[in-house]
């Protein structure tokens, strides 16, 4: 994994980019992970999902953006995540997260980082 961390303002937590990979045991379409996505973030009662569809991860043509927002230790959050597949045994996932009032300063950064990646 990897974590960037941008400046914190005040008594806000401070917006961060992760970069996750993920191995499954079984094979997995991008179509049944982007379902265990949306599932997770719908665990969380308090995260609605704000927009969603296929997108672009870098050099990968086939990926999934989803977008939510809600609350969560006192702090409200928006969120988005790109993911993309390597095959059908691994996910690559990028997560932006920001306090939603901050959501926008620093989205043209991190979508610049998104555009940005590959896969290899």
């Amino acid at each position: 994994m990897a974590r960037f961390v941008g400046p914190a303002s005040g008594d806000k937590l401070a917006p961060e980019v992760t970069i996750t990979i993920q191995e499954f045991s079984e094979p997995m379409s991008l179509e049944e992970y982007k379902n265990l996505a949306l599932r997770e973030i719908q665990d969380f009662s308090n995260y609605q999902v704000v927009s969603q569809g296929a997108t672009e991860l870098g050099n990968q043509p086939d990926a999934y953006k989803i977008v939510y927002e809600g609350e969560n230790e006192g702090q409200n959050w928006q969120m988005m995540q790109v993911f993309a597949l390597k095959g059908d045994r691994s996910a690559y996932i990028i997560t932006y997260r920001a306090e939603a009032s901050e959501y926008e300063d620093y989205l043209t950064e991190v979508e610049a980082m998104i555009d940005s990646f590959e896969i290899k």
